[in-house]
């Protein structure tokens, strides 16, 4: 019979609960134990310029089969880009001041060519990450990319500028990302006029475009990245999934060409889509963008907005199309979003798995004509339960009853909000100080004995005067699932809420107060 240390998936659970520190440790007490854990120890590894870095040449040669994930300063000795990892399968490059910023040496012509090296040296690579790389890498490192690397999955660039570079090597460029299935560019800009008119990324599955210039740089980025690029960018991508746009602050979004493009068809399998960063994505118009273009998305299983407006009609005629097959509703910094909108999410989408709202009134739940969730399948729900002056008596208990039957939960946040619009703060009055559903035994809590799954309980920042130790005993009795954290203070009361933090540690519960 093996013992556990040759049980793969029991040592891959064990790394997840141990610090590095234990692993440290543990591959020095015996041999099993180093052979067990010494991959996990190497699986991600930084190679950066420090003062000992020839002293580790032979130690990382040993273990180079062990290195999955290697972060990769721009200014290293030469010998260290012909080094081969069989197994590698993300590359990072980063500026050397990026990781540390006591090593701030620029980049040569030769450190380039080593660059071009390292590519060629570990074919297996699938991940690519630029952090703060400049100048940018050359036409010959993309050209070798295209070349060597077999399975790609994501390219991701972050703080890159790529204005000024020569034609050539913004095709070798462009060339590269066409083969990609993800490309994510934070706050990069792009000359996205260098892409050829008829170019295709046939395999973009994904895009996320989060471009979040400095104030001085904003006309510069404004005027080679406009979101009309950004768009065409984006339908150059047939098989596109996925996509993630931040839009500029104070850019009108350009909702027509947008919708001319899902009446085309440019997309037939755009199912995800997340939007933020522009409050002019419906003011200006007269239909808003949430209802002309989220509601002709051949289907919609995932959508988030921040920073942009939604209306209850817009909200609405966006369900009455997709409620069926809506997964994922990421709502929380939407603007105009009402606690009756969040019960009519609640009530429309028997799909939903993924909620995330600001808040929703004690007495969208409470009130007698309030409609019954349908949303059973969910796991995971974040929203504020305010309990304003007013509210229904009893509605504790009622509230905990409408939660108990989401017995899949896994993860549930009845958090107070922090940021509020001033008609929100309006209606909800001394909830907005964080009151809401009591969770005490005599107001309800153990209708949630059906959280047979929950892994994280978050109640940060809701004013929670009566509960005692016996309610945090329950806690421990009934959500069985470890590891679980739970997130809040229990009591104003220093000695109090350290014995009740106390009490959940010893049981092996992750407390954050």
């Amino acid at each position: 019979m093996p013992s556990v240390f040759e049980l793969p998936e029991i040592i891959h659970l064990l790394t997840k609960y141990l610090y590095m520190d234990d692993l440290y440790n543990c591959v020095q007490v015996s041999r099993s134990l180093h052979t067990a854990f010494i991959p996990f120890l190497w699986d991600e590894f930084m190679l950066m310029p420090t003062a000992d870095i020839q002293d580790n040449l032979s130690a990382i040669k040993t273990h180079a089969h062990h290195i999955r994930r290697l972060i990769f300063g721009v200014t290293l000795p030469t010998e260290y880009y012909t080094l081969q990892f069989v197994n590698l399968q993300r590359l990072e490059f980063a500026r050397n001041d990026y990781i540390d910023n006591r090593y701030r040496e620029e980049p040569t012509e030769q450190h380039f060519q080593d660059q071009i090296q390292i590519v060629q040296s570990n074919p297996t690579v699938e991940t690519l990450v630029l952090n703060d790389v400049y100048p940018e890498p050359s036409r010959g490192f993309w050209n070798m990319i295209i070349k060597e690397w077999k399975v790609l999955y994501m390219l991701m660039i972050r703080r890159g500028s790529f204005h000024g570079l020569p034609l050539p090597t913004m095709e070798a460029f462009w060339e590269a990302c066409a083969r990609f299935k993800v490309l994510e560019f934070v706050d990069t800009s792009l000359p996205l006029t260098t892409i050829p008119v008829d170019f295709k990324f046939p395999h973009v599955k994904t895009l996320m475009m989060w471009f979040l210039p400095n104030e001085e740089n904003i006309d510069q980025h404004t005027a080679a990245c406009g979101s009309l690029n950004q768009l065409e960018l984006a339908m150059k991508c047939p098989t596109l999934k996925a996509l993630y746009w931040h839009t500029l602050k104070g850019m009108t979004a350009p909702v027509r060409e947008f919708q001319q493009a899902l009446l085309n068809e440019t997309w037939p399998r755009l199912d995800t889509l997340h939007l933020s960063g522009s409050s002019k994505m419906t003011d200006e118009y007269e239909e808003p963008l949430l209802t002309s273009v989220v509601y002709l998305l051949p289907t919609l299983k995932e959508w988030k907005i921040l920073q942009c407006r939604i209306e209850p009609l817009s909200l609405s005629r966006v369900l009455d199309r997709h409620f069926t097959t809506i997964e994922t509703l990421h709502l929380a910094l939407a603007v105009g979003m009402t606690g009756a909108m969040v019960h009519e999410v609640m009530a429309r989408c028997p799909g939903l798995k993924r909620f995330e709202a600001r808040y929703i009134l004690a007495e969208d739940i409470c009130h007698p004509s309030s409609r019954p969730w349908v949303c059973d399948r969910l796991e995971h729900l974040s929203v504020f339960i305010a309990k304003p002056e007013g509210s229904p008596e009893g509605c504790d208990r009622m509230i905990f009853e409408r939660l108990s039957r989401l017995s899949r939960l896994s993860q549930l946040s009845l958090g107070g909000i922090f940021r509020l619009e001033r008609p929100e703060a309006e209606i909800l009055g001394r909830a907005a100080q964080g009151w809401s559903v009591d969770l005490t035994l005599n107001s309800g809590l153990g209708l949630l004995s059906s959280f047979t799954r929950l892994q994280r309980f978050e109640f940060k920042g809701t004013q929670q005067p009566n509960v005692r130790v016996k309610e945090v005993e329950w806690m421990v009795e009934h959500w069985k699932r470890r590891p679980l954290t739970v997130v809040g203070m229990f009591s104003k009361n220093e000695e109090q809420q350290n014995e009740m933090s106390k009490f959940l540690r010893d049981r092996g519960i992750i407390c954050i107060c």
